[in-house]
């Protein structure tokens, strides 16, 4: 049969600037060592065949001859593969089951109040469920640039603002100014006129805390590789995805709405926060580690139109009120409504969100009785970059002979998953130093997420008596210090009286 003649399918060449998934059907996996990430090799050319509208995905599944039953088929090589630890290949080749290339998606993890929630979008067609922020590639440089979609899809599809400091967030600056790309301003556009209520025009804007965190997995598409990645292949949705996890900090006062713009229609789907914690105690069930259909997947705490809701009955009318709008709108037709009226497990996770919640769970061992208590409680986070690490040792001992209990990376490293050991050192720490040689050291990521998160807990009132100190260089300029750090009184040092420097902020921290 090969791939199906479908007008929603063109020549790569044909449609690039457009949505786009290549269809491939052939790839290959690879394990090189026991207990190691997987290695997915793909490639494709100009004339191969893509998906270049939404709609694609469904009129190809329904043209796939025995879906179900290739589903089953490789979908057990699929999960014989994922599912095992020791070195092994994979190879697909079926040239009547095409897999969809170029998905990229961000599974945010937020942090809210000492505790730790999966941020998931709701999803009204198939599959209908809980998703991540995902989506498919825009043009065909993105296609062998996959970080690159997750990080586009992470800022289209999640907006946050705050209504009490009249503040829109968006991630990743640049010196002063946070990254802000032309569609996303067209897409507020829309989403203002939609829902006037939400104020964008009179907001100003200020950076989130965001930090990715290192996945096990890599690609290589063509001669262009990526590593620290999830790969997340499933046959039910015939998606190749890449996904990364993202950390955010979050305050209390902020609210979340959905950003998705589809052909000039706000989506506005309902977004959900699930406590790590609590979904790993179902992970840990023998009978149904997250099994579809196994788990009703209410939220903690979830947004619809920017306003917040607690847990409760009023999700299902939320998810309801938003299926009707669409359908009202003409943005579902009526057979996808009546396929989500007719779904058992409206609320169920996605198989991609599954797959890689199971996967954050089982290499993090997080939650449940397997949650170790805070290795190492401190009353001084130390905040550096790697090239800062002697300096900020030297910060360590003294504070520790001035009677105070800091913390610092390379001193108390624990048994717990990396940026979880983090987030709870912030959340207990009274005090942080944020240590820079150079204004490109404080602006590196893993710091920046740090001094960040510290002072909104500071400006949220979570932290209303701590105090941030940042500890540089004499040759940085404090008025080009990001605008946060600007806020509090600067300790600077010179390396030639290194000991004098130290003196005097161990004097600020002892106040």
């Amino acid at each position: 049969m090969g791939v199906p003649d479908l007008p929603y399918i063109r020549p790569l060449h044909e449609v690039e600037h457009h949505f786009l998934q290549v269809l491939v059907t052939r790839f290959r996996l690879e394990r090189r060592t026991h207990g190691g990430g997987a290695h997915l090799f793909v490639d494709f050319d100009g004339s191969s065949p893509a998906v270049w509208q939404r709609g694609g995905r469904d009129a190809l599944r329904k043209e796939i001859p025995d879906f179900a039953d290739k589903v089953e088929e490789h979908g057990t090589g699929l999960t014989e593969f994922f599912g095992s630890q020791e070195p092994r290949e994979h190879t697909f080749d079926d040239p009547d089951f095409p897999f969809r290339y170029g998905n990229g998606g961000a599974l945010p993890i937020v942090r809210l109040k000492d505790r730790d929630y999966y941020c998931l979008i709701y999803r009204e067609v198939f599959p209908i469920g809980w998703n991540i922020a995902n989506g498919g590639t825009d043009s065909r440089d993105e296609l062998t640039n996959p970080l690159d979609v997750i990080e586009r899809e992470l800022r289209e599809e999640l907006i946050i603002i705050d209504r009490e400091r009249q503040v829109r967030y968006i991630f990743e600056g640049d010196g002063e100014q946070p990254l802000d790309r032309p569609e996303h301003a067209a897409a507020r556009r829309i989403i203002q006129k939609a829902f006037p209520q939400l104020n964008f025009d009179t907001m100003h804007t200020d950076e989130a805390p965001l930090k990715w965190e290192r996945g096990p997995d890599q690609m290589t598409v063509g001669e262009n590789s990526v590593s620290g990645v999830y790969l997340n292949i499933n046959a039910e949705d015939f998606g190749i995805e890449i996904d990364r996890i993202a950390r955010i900090h979050m305050n209390d006062s902020w609210a979340l709405f959905d950003g998705e713009i589809n052909d000039g229609y706000p989506l506005n789907a309902p977004i959900g926060l699930f406590e790590v914690s609590r979904l790993s105690q179902e992970y840990s069930k023998p009978e149904h580690p997250l099994d579809p259909g196994a788990v009703c997947f209410v939220p903690d705490l979830f947004f619809y139109g920017g306003e917040p809701y607690q847990q409760g009955a009023k999700i299902d009318d939320a998810i309801r009120d938003f299926v009707e709008r669409l359908l009202r709108d003409g943005i579902i037709t009526p057979e996808q409504a009546k396929e989500w009226e007719e779904c058992e497990h409206k609320l169920d996770l996605c198989p991609v969100t599954r797959r890689i919640i199971s996967r954050h769970l089982e290499e993090t061992d997080f939650g449940g009785a397997r949650k170790a208590s805070i290795t190492h409680r401190c009353d001084v986070f130390i905040s550096c970059a790697s090239e800062d690490s002697d300096l900020a040792d030297r910060i360590f001992m003294a504070l520790s002979a001035a009677g105070k209990t800091p913390w610092l990376f390379t001193r108390n490293r624990g048994g717990q998953p990396w940026s979880r050991e983090i987030d709870e050192a912030l959340d207990s720490a009274t005090s942080l130093v944020a240590v820079g040689s150079t204004l490109q050291n404080l602006s590196k990521e893993p710091v920046e997420y740090e001094w960040r998160s510290f002072f909104q807990d500071i400006t949220s009132g979570l932290k209303s008596r701590a105090q941030l100190v940042p500890f540089v260089h004499r040759e940085v300029d404090p008025y080009r210090l990001p605008r946060p750090l600007r806020y509090h009184e600067v300790v600077r040092f010179d390396p030639s009286e290194i000991d004098s420097g130290i003196q005097t902020l161990r004097d600020r921290i002892g106040r």
